[in-house]
């Protein structure tokens, strides 16, 4: 059996954008983003009582920040345990 490393997460183009749901009644998630210039960026994903989505991260606007928001809609109707996409964003 292997075990995952971040540096096999990262992928050589584009990002890797992981989602776990936390505990909860509300969806709540947990983000990591791996980016193909090495990064690993933490968020935390949730939704106001108005149904608008909050994302605290340290990720200034741009495409991963674009992408991560895309991304979310289905967490929030599906609520699954865990997501796993790769998209070909701009990493800068």
């Amino acid at each position: 059996m292997t075990t995952a490393t971040s540096q096999r997460l990262h992928p050589r183009n584009g990002a890797r954008f992981h989602f776990v749901r936390e505990e909860g009644e509300a969806p709540r998630y947990a983000a990591t983003i791996y980016t193909c210039d090495g990064r690993t960026i933490a968020a935390a994903l949730g939704w106001s009582a108005a149904g608008e989505l909050e994302i605290d991260a340290t990720l200034s606007e741009g495409p991963l920040r674009d992408e991560l928001a895309k991304l979310a809609r289905p967490l929030r109707s599906k609520a699954p345990a865990r997501m796993s996409r790769w998209r070909d964003v701009d990493c800068g």
